[in-house]
């Protein structure tokens, strides 16, 4: 029996950084959840413009997904995810400096373009390694989302409670860098 040449180092670290990525991703919009009465009271908005802010986050990174296919195809998986990274920590950084609904606005929508321009590279880059598993690599690849789910919550509910929300924030915009470990795709 063969042994199974898709699961190198190389592979592997692909599908860890794949699971660390999303693990972020989708843990931020659940600890986003926790943060909408914070964000709500602190800075007098009502509940419909915290959650408008949430959707333009998640609205963005999905409505830009041909644009983020393109951007796939001209650059490589470790600068989009990286550079996804870094927008991402800044919007959540500027999002902690916001005292109006144009600027939380605003935040958030770099918060999306942040997330997005990862969303088709993670993919892209397990089809590439694993080309006969990739329904695997990509199942344990988004696992990390749910991981990420479980963990933000109470993460970010301690960071809140510890540090008040924009210590929060601040906390989650550091978090947000570790996205760059997409340095290990490619």
């Amino acid at each position: 029996m063969k042994p199974n040449d898709e699961f190198t180092v190389r592979s592997v670290m692909t599908l860890l950084a794949v699971f660390v990525v999303t693990f972020f991703q989708l843990g931020s919009m659940k600890a986003y959840g926790v943060l909408v009465p914070q964000l709500s009271e602190h800075l007098s908005l009502d509940l419909w413009q915290v959650g408008l802010t949430g959707s333009i986050w998640i609205g963005l990174r999905a409505l830009l997904g041909p644009l983020w296919a393109l951007l796939a195809r001209t650059f490589s998986y470790r600068i989009l995810t990286v550079l996804g990274g870094i927008i991402s920590a800044v919007g959540i950084l500027c999002a902690a400096f916001s005292h109006t609904f144009t600027q939380l606005i605003c935040s958030m929508a770099l918060l999306g373009i942040g997330h997005g321009l990862p969303l088709v590279a993670k993919v892209v880059a397990l089809r590439d390694y694993f080309k006969d598993n990739f329904s695997l690599a990509n199942g344990i690849a988004f696992a990390g989302g749910a991981v990420g789910m479980i963990i933000f919550a109470p993460l970010m509910e301690f960071g809140i409670r510890t540090y008040g929300w924009r210590g929060a924030m601040y906390f989650w915009s550091i978090q947000l860098k570790h996205q760059c470990c997409g340095l290990s795709y490619d």
